[in-house]
């Protein structure tokens, strides 16, 4: 019983300190050194940029969102009463695509179009709290950067050519090939436009911020990358501090 007892203790004690620890986890070894008002100019800033783009995120997340959800259910209604099995066809494809698209906002939404808010729902009252929300929010601006990032990136672009390729290739399948063709060249042109509108002020955010703060260093990131080349392919390796 006494046994008992001692594990029970144990086991509640590491549930305790297990969080904690966590917590109080050192951060780096750049931010320790920064006095109060500096670690407060900090904050100040990329809360303010962060707050900044609050709007055009919204803006773009409930927009996009909200067409993909009407464009689907136009086209499956339509699909649905439509006695022409041409347009079936072209409607059904659109439906798809449209439900693929909605549900890659839903569950990859922007963060950025919560500000700063997580930084400011963390503790602030010690100084290793205020360290805590610099190094998260340095994180979040960096997030938000990267994501911003896949505008310009050829997986994203190609990603969107061949979802309306495939949507077409059933189009011409199964229904009319002009049916298909408008559906690629109209898929592609608001794929691209939703790319392309996407919020993008979070890159020079992070950009401001390093070179008003040279003593940020983000950590090292790796990636890799496949490219065509006459004989075959290539990999690219990129390295980032």
């Amino acid at each position: 019983m006494r046994l008992k007892t001692i594990v029970i203790g144990v086991v509640f004690s590491l549930i305790i300190i297990f969080p904690t620890t966590i917590w109080a986890a050192e951060v780096r070894p750049e931010l320790s050194v920064l006095s109060d008002e500096e670690i407060s100019q900090r904050l100040r800033f990329i809360e303010q940029r962060l707050d900044e783009g609050r709007r055009h995120a919204n803006y773009w997340q409930l927009g996009w969102s909200g067409f993909y959800a009407v464009s689907g259910a136009v086209s499956g209604t339509s699909a649905f009463r439509t006695d022409d099995g041409d347009n079936r066809a072209n409607y059904i494809v659109g439906t798809t695509k449209s439900a693929l698209a909605l549900t890659s906002q839903l569950l990859r939404p922007l963060g950025a179009r919560h500000g700063a808010d997580e930084i400011r729902a963390m503790p602030a009252e010690s100084r290793a709290d205020r360290l805590n929300q610099l190094e998260q929010a340095e994180e979040l601006l960096r997030q938000n950067a990267e994501r911003a990032g896949e505008r310009t990136m050829w997986r994203t672009h190609l990603t969107s050519l061949a979802v309306n390729l495939a949507g077409g290739a059933a189009i011409w399948a199964f229904g009319d090939s002009k049916d298909a063709l408008i559906s690629v060249a109209s898929g592609i042109a608001f794929s691209e436009l939703a790319i392309y509108t996407q919020p993008g002020r979070a890159i020079t955010d992070l950009e401001d911020y390093e070179n008003k703060f040279s003593g940020y260093h983000s950590q090292q990131r790796f990636s890799w990358h496949l490219f065509p080349t006459k004989k075959g392919a290539g990999v690219g390796i990129n390295f980032s501090f």
